[in-house]
């Protein structure tokens, strides 16, 4: 017998999806270091979850990164900062640089809970 139409897109129907604003549960991988912006937005014009790799950026280019990915999308997209528990660097930061990284994102965050 022939699959009705929803089970022919129950692919399409995960518990990603519905929470990150997406029609197909596809999160695009992040390409950290390289300028992925129109890739990202075309793959969220498309209807999965583009991704920036944003490990090598500074919070200003973030930003211009961002608002870049904005003029070309209305969608959702993400950004991916990679936090390694391994990188000995960071077994150096000290509890104060946290808290300000913390207040300095907190404005994502707070953006991120009004939507859910």
């Amino acid at each position: 017998m022939p699959a009705s139409g929803d089970e022919k897109n129950s692919w399409k129907l995960s518990r990603a999806a519905q929470p990150l604003g997406i029609e197909y549960p596809i999160v695009q991988a992040p390409f950290g270091g390289l300028p992925s912006q129109r890739l990202s937005a075309t793959v969220s014009n498309l209807g999965g979850l583009g991704s920036v790799g944003a490990v090598t950026l500074s919070s200003s280019a973030i930003s211009d990164v961002s608002e870049e990915i904005r003029s070309f999308t209305d969608k959702p997209f993400a950004i991916n900062l990679l936090v390694s528990s391994s990188d000995l660097k960071a077994s150096d930061i000290s509890p104060e640089a946290i808290e300000q990284k913390i207040r300095a994102y907190a404005q994502y965050y707070a953006e991120f809970r009004s939507t859910g």
